[in-house]
């Protein structure tokens, strides 16, 4: 099972959005669907690229590293309950990314 705990969110015009974080199980791919669960929502995501901790792309992340799922269609404002101010720094709290449940045991 994936999962990985969303650090920080932000935008990158003509890319998408980028949730940053570390694996905590797992691993992902580009292409991947998964979902980004806040405080109050989840919303189903395709992986569209994938940047390593140096923003180097990668096509697959895997446990134990930190990364950057890129995904676009993704607005901002969905993570508006879960983040915070803390000295000056926005900080996200709350948000998991993992794997979309399938409907179908094939699909």
């Amino acid at each position: 099972m994936f999962e990985m705990r969303v650090e920080d969110v932000f935008t990158i015009s003509g890319v998408g959005t980028v949730l940053t974080g570390f694996m905590q199980s797992g691993s992902i791919s580009v292409g991947d669907q998964a979902v980004c669960k806040t405080r109050s929502r989840e919303i189903k995501i395709r992986v569209a690229g994938l940047v390593d901790a140096s923003s180097k792309p990668i096509k697959i992340a895997e446990n134990g590293s930190t990364v950057g799922v890129i995904c676009k269609q993704l607005d901002l404002s969905i993570f508006s309950d879960s983040l915070q101010s803390r000295n000056g720094y926005n900080v996200i709290e709350g948000v998991i990314l993992s794997f979309a449940p399938r409907s179908h045991w094939w699909g």
